[in-house]
């Protein structure tokens, strides 16, 4: 199996045939502005991993990377402290909470690497997401949107809120799928997830997170339904959580089935094995004859997005894709 930085310099080489915003050529990093380009440059300087040069047209862009490089390893300190005293504030309370992405995907990660975060997500039970929310803004927690309070609590499946003092952003989840791009927010069986939650110990503290077999089903339904792979770190996490630990795949089938996501798991298995041929095993080809939909509609729909199109970018684009997951995968 590949190392940690063949892996993610494989996802970059893969995903920038296809999305113009950043090109790698003969082990050079060429971008223009994006959002993801800051993220992927983090990313490579915090776990050494070095091309022979990058370039940056965009100027802000720029200046916001030198100024992230003084301050990236003292807002990972800060990350950690809003951690432990938001998940202190809803055990005193009560609230069970499970800890989504971010510092709970470092178990997967090789020794001595890192993966770069930039908020906290915490999900909670759908029962207790008003006095999450209560309680956090009573600690003196912020409300980023107030004004669409209303319209999060009901269709968005999350509210985002800012911790005092550091500012650092907190994100309360009770969706546990969350994929607002084709469907409403809606109330899953929370026992099903928090039946399952392990705990795990970060800096010395305690918390609850995700079993792996549950984290991958939550990792591939939110990368394609919430984020329609914008985002290539997230392909490199869920490369590393199929490459790291053996699955239970009995599990996984069932945390798949018991959400109905038999057809985006499939569909993202199937672009995984078309993409990345040498991570294609037996138990991915187990699963996607486990997962295969029988949906006439799903195939007609997954026709007009193969595996290689994943990748493109713009506003075009992500509606496109928006209306085609939603439709192809109900």
């Amino acid at each position: 199996m590949k190392n940690y930085n063949e892996i993610f310099l494989m996802v970059l080489n893969k995903v920038s045939q296809y999305n113009k915003c950043f090109t790698i050529k003969d082990n050079i990093l060429y971008s223009t502005d994006n959002k993801q380009t800051l993220l992927i440059l983090n990313h490579l300087d915090i776990n050494f991993i070095t091309l022979k040069c990058c370039k940056i047209d965009d100027n802000d862009l720029k200046e916001h990377f030198i100024k992230n490089e003084f301050l990236k390893f003292a807002y990972q300190t800060k990350l950690m402290s809003t951690l432990k005293r938001t998940f202190t504030l809803l055990a005193k309370s009560g609230i069970e909470s499970i800890l989504l992405k971010g510092f709970a995907m470092n178990r997967y990660y090789p020794e001595n690497c890192t993966r770069p975060i930039s908020d906290i997500d915490i999900l909670v039970k759908p029962v207790d997401k008003i006095k999450s929310i209560n309680l956090l803004i009573n600690e003196g927690y912020r409300i980023v949107h107030p004004e669409k309070l209303e319209q999060h609590l009901e269709s968005y499946g999350e509210v985002n809120l800012l911790a005092p003092d550091e500012d650092i952003s907190v994100e309360i989840h009770w969706d546990f799928i969350h994929t607002k791009s084709y469907r409403k927010s809606i109330n899953y069986n929370s026992e099903i997830v928090f039946n399952e939650k392990i705990p795990i110990t970060l800096e010395g503290f305690e918390v609850n997170t995700l079993q792996p077999e549950l984290d991958l089903a939550f990792l591939i339904s939110h990368h394609i339904l919430h984020h329609q792979f914008k985002r290539p770190l997230w392909l490199v996490d869920i490369l590393l959580v199929i490459s790291s630990s053996p699955l239970n795949l009995t599990k996984f089938i069932e945390f798949a089935k018991n959400f109905n996501l038999e057809k985006p798991i499939y569909y993202y298995l199937n672009a995984i094995s078309n993409l990345f041929p040498e991570f294609l095993t037996e138990d991915i080809l187990y699963l996607k004859k486990m997962l295969l939909p029988k949906s006439y509609r799903y195939h007609f729909y997954s026709k007009f997005t193969p595996p290689h199109r994943i990748f493109i970018i713009g506003n075009k684009i992500i509606k496109f894709k928006e209306k085609l997951f939603r439709n192809a995968f109900k």
